[in-house]
């Protein structure tokens, strides 16, 4: 394809008609189309334009290379326009993430087990993952996310999501791993996702794809994630011994649940489904559900604190060493150049402690 032609493919993947193009830039809908139909040339003040508005890397739009594809797995319906701007962002996060390892010669291919592909993972296969991680048998979400990325070179982003529904998002290329976490839920919920998120790239991602979890997806694979981060997040003989010998069946309450829900640092929805499990609740999902707290409202603002520690790291390396300007470290981490001056000088004068 030549660069008109890449303009209008990847455009029309993110839903961005022709017309809706052209206001972004400020020129007319028919200019849009000389470009994409190769009458005009696009002046490469214009495709840095459009390459920041579709997001996709101008290397891909001027050279072979093709920016890959996805598929999702989901719930119910198609992938709304919103879901593919929110997704289309979290790629251009990796991306760069790449993009600044290499400038770094930093290592984050995944070192994690490729054996569960395509399988149903079992309680003791669980124990062997977390012993793998180096985490104990509670695990907690901080825990889990330093472990994800030192054992397995999986990195976690928690960042506000546009789309309240939407819990995670995990994309894989070339064997990077990056997790987004909806930074809206509660930290229970936040803990689950990751565990969900795991349990996709043990057992589903096997190519250059990327997985949308949706609360409440009726999914196989989601499903699937779903039972793995129940039993990953609460081993059933530790529920079982903090149960005891109290019955449950009649006298459970919210409350209780969400008790239980803070003990194991895990979603409600999660311990509730774990009682129904074990017959100690005979609650039906239905009626579960209606016990759910709701998600609560929060700004949509992504601050530097929201990426992970490696990823402001290797930013603040490539520029010390001029590979970036300062503004294109403001890009990476999609902030102004005053939070990143600051940002870099408080990193400048941690590792000038060594």
């Amino acid at each position: 394809m030549n660069v008109g032609e890449k303009i209008k493919e990847y455009r029309k993947r993110l839903n961005i008609s022709g017309k809706e193009l052209a206001q972004k830039l400020g020129v007319t809908p028919a200019l849009i189309s000389y470009y994409e139909q190769g009458k005009r040339q696009v002046p490469l003040k214009t495709l840095m334009q459009i390459s920041e508005i579709i997001r996709v890397p101008l290397e891909y739009l001027v050279t072979d290379k093709e920016y890959i594809s996805y598929s999702a797995y989901r719930g119910k319906g198609r992938i709304t326009k919103e879901e593919k701007e929110e997704v289309a962002l979290f790629q251009e996060i990796v991306d760069n993430y790449i993009r600044i390892a290499k400038l770094n010669n930093f290592d984050i291919q995944y070192q994690g087990p490729n054996d569960y592909r395509g399988k149903t993972i079992s309680d003791q296969e669980i124990g062997i993952i977390k012993a793998q991680l180096e985490v104990p048998l509670i695990v907690h979400y901080k825990n889990l996310v330093e472990a994800l990325w030192l054992k397995w070179r999986i990195a976690v982003f928690a960042l506000p999501f546009k789309n309240k529904n939407l819990s995670a998002i995990t994309i894989r290329r070339d064997d990077i791993y990056g997790v987004f976490i909806n930074k809206g839920h509660t930290n229970e919920r936040n803990f689950f996702s990751l565990a969900h998120e795991l349990g996709h790239i043990l057992m589903h991602l096997d190519t250059d794809e990327f997985i949308i979890s949706r609360l409440g997806s009726r999914d196989p694979k989601e499903k699937e994630a779903n039972e793995f981060a129940s039993r990953f997040t609460v081993p059933y003989a530790l529920l079982m011994n903090k149960v005891g010998n109290n019955s449950f069946s009649e006298t459970i309450t919210a409350e209780k649940i969400w008790e239980m829900a803070r003990y194991f640092n895990v979603s409600y929805e999660c311990i509730a489904y774990n009682l129904v499990k074990a017959n100690i609740l005979n609650y039906s999902k239905d009626e579960i559900a209606r016990w759910k707290e709701p998600i609560k409202e929060y700004e949509y603002k992504i601050a530097i604190d929201d990426f992970p520690a490696i990823y402001r790291l290797l930013v603040y390396l490539a520029w010390e060493k001029g590979e970036i300007s300062i503004s294109k470290a403001g890009n990476y981490l999609l902030s102004d150049i005053q939070t990143v001056n600051d940002e870099f000088g408080k990193i400048g004068q941690i590792l000038g402690e060594f």
